[in-house]
C-alpha cells in the first residue's frame, strides 16, 4: 500500500511538473509550436502510409521488383527518387521519422522503459544495454526501409543477399503489418482528440439545424393551420466519443 501511495504521489508530482513547464512556455510557442508539430506527425505518417501502399500495389503488378533483387547503380548517372532532390529530401525525413518512432517505441514497452537512461542515474550495464539496443536499431532500420519500399538504394551493400528477401508472403506480410499499424496509430493516437471535437462540433451543428427547421416548419405550420411536433433532438455518440467518455 505504502509503495502504491509513493508511485501515485510521483506520479502526481510529474504530472505537476510538466503542467507549469507547458504554462512557461511562450504564446508563440502554444499557438505555432504544437499546431505545426502535430501537422508535420499526421503529414509524416501519411506519407509513410502512402509509400507503403504504393509499394504493395507496384509489387502486386510486377512494376517493382522485391528487395533482393539488387541492381548496380553507378551514383551520379540517375536519380534514387522519380522526383528528383525533393524525393530524396523526403526519403531521408521518411527515415529520420522511421528511427525515432522505432527508438521511442522501443522504450515504450513495459519490459524495456526501465532501461531508459537516467541523468546521472543510469549504471554503466545499462548503458551498455542501451547501446547493444541502438545497434540493433540502426542495423534494422536499413533493412526496413528497403522491406517498405521507402527507399531503393542498399545503404550498407549487403542487405540484399538475406534469402527471406526474395519470398513475397514475407515481404507483403510486413508492409500490409507496418500499413496497418501506422493507419490504426493515425487514427485512435495522433487525431483521436481532433475525431472527437469534430463529431462534438458536427453533432451540436445538425442538432441546431433541426430544431431550427423544426421551428419554421411550426411557423409555416401555424399559418396554414397545421401543428408539427417538436422534438429535442436526438444526440447520437459515435465509437469515437464513446472510447473518449
Amino acid at each position: 500500500m505504502l509503495q502504491y501511495l509513493e508511485r501515485r504521489l510521483v506520479d502526481a508530482v510529474d504530472k505537476r511538473e510538466g503542467i507549469e513547464k507547458a504554462r512557461s512556455r511562450g504564446v508563440l510557442a502554444r499557438r505555432l509550436g504544437w499546431p505545426i508539430a502535430m501537422l508535420s506527425l499526421i503529414a509524416l505518417t501519411g506519407i509513410s502510409l502512402y509509400l507503403v501502399a504504393a509499394n504493395m500495389m507496384l509489387l502486386a503488378a510486377g512494376w517493382r521488383s522485391l528487395p533482393s533483387n539488387t541492381v548496380t547503380m553507378d551514383l551520379g548517372t540517375s536519380s534514387l527518387s522519380t522526383l528528383g532532390v525533393v524525393g530524396v529530401v523526403i526519403e531521408v525525413l521518411i527515415i529520420g521519422y522511421l528511427l525515432i518512432t522505432s527508438i521511442v517505441g522501443l522504450y515504450s514497452i513495459p519490459t524495456l522503459n526501465k532501461l531508459l537512461p537516467k541523468k546521472s542515474d543510469t549504471s554503466m550495464t545499462h548503458l551498455i544495454l542501451n547501446c547493444a539496443l541502438f545497434v540493433i536499431l540502426s542495423s534494422a532500420l536499413p533493412l526496413l526501409v528497403k522491406v517498405l519500399g521507402i527507399t531503393n538504394f542498399d545503404l550498407l551493400g549487403n542487405f540484399g543477399r538475406i534469402r527471406w528477401l526474395g519470398n513475397y508472403f514475407i515481404i507483403f506480410a510486413v508492409n500490409f503489418l507496418f500499413g496497418g499499424a501506422a493507419a490504426v496509430c493515425l487514427f485512435n493516437k495522433v487525431t483521436h482528440r481532433a475525431q472527437v471535437e469534430i463529431w462534438r462540433r458536427l453533432t451540436n451543428f445538425l442538432g441546431g439545424f433541426k430544431q431550427n427547421v423544426t421551428q419554421k416548419l411550426g411557423l409555416w405550420g401555424k399559418s396554414w393551420g397545421l401543428t408539427f411536433s417538436q422534438k429535442l433532438p436526438n444526440v447520437v455518440s459515435s465509437p469515437v466519443r464513446i472510447k473518449a467518455e
